[in-house]
């Protein structure tokens, strides 16, 4: 169907333009670049550190869509779906991702200025990564690198720190420390505003 469109597309350009034909391979260029950027996982931040009681899967997945929207942003990404990178339970936690929500593994992770930052999701996980997220600008402030996760290294929860899963500013949360090439990860006391971010999945 994605071909059917494209191939569309370049015929009604080749019936309607009234530009020269030297035009038409830039066009089709054109079409098939933005149908193969579109063959990514994008990661982008919400732009400012949070404490850990940001709420449920549907709040922290809103946030990432509304994140998502802002004109800095929006040009440069593509995907219809917003994730929050967060584990919540055994049922709902980042290692599952594909299977959960249906994000592919097989195609690259970009930055929203469409830097590779990893080959695939599997690459993406275990932090055999080709550009650390803050020489990506995914991460912009190198002293917010941590990312609460609620995770294990592996992207399993955290049963016992995951304040409340996003609920509570009580007690301790998982994070992943970003700013290299390999993660690292630690806790945090849950009510810590001022040094730890979400990151969020467009795809």
């Amino acid at each position: 169907m994605r071909y059917i469109l494209i191939l569309s597309l370049i015929f009604s350009f080749v019936c309607n333009t009234k530009n020269s034909d030297e035009d038409m391979p830039l066009a089709a260029l054109a079409i098939l670049t933005t149908q193969n950027l579109a063959s990514s996982i994008y990661i982008y931040s919400l732009g400012s550190p949070l404490n850990a009681a940001f709420g449920n899967r549907s709040t922290t997945d809103t946030l990432c869509a509304n994140r998502k929207s802002y004109p800095t942003l929006a040009s440069r990404k593509t995907g219809s779906s917003a994730k929050a990178f967060v584990s919540y339970s055994s049922f709902d936690e980042i290692r599952g991702f594909p299977e959960s929500y249906s994000i592919p593994v097989n195609i690259p992770i970009r930055a929203p200025n469409n830097v590779i930052i990893a080959s695939n999701w599997r690459d993406f996980l275990d932090g055999d990564l080709a550009i650390t997220l803050m020489s990506a600008n995914v991460i912009r402030d190198p002293t917010i690198v941590r990312i609460w996760t609620f995770s294990t290294l592996n992207g399993a929860v955290n049963n016992t720190l995951n304040c409340g899963a996003g609920t509570s500013t009580v007690g301790n949360g998982a994070y992943w420390n970003m700013s290299n090439l390999i993660y690292t990860s630690d806790v945090q006391v849950c009510s810590n505003a001022s040094s730890i971010e979400l990151l969020c999945l467009s795809f």
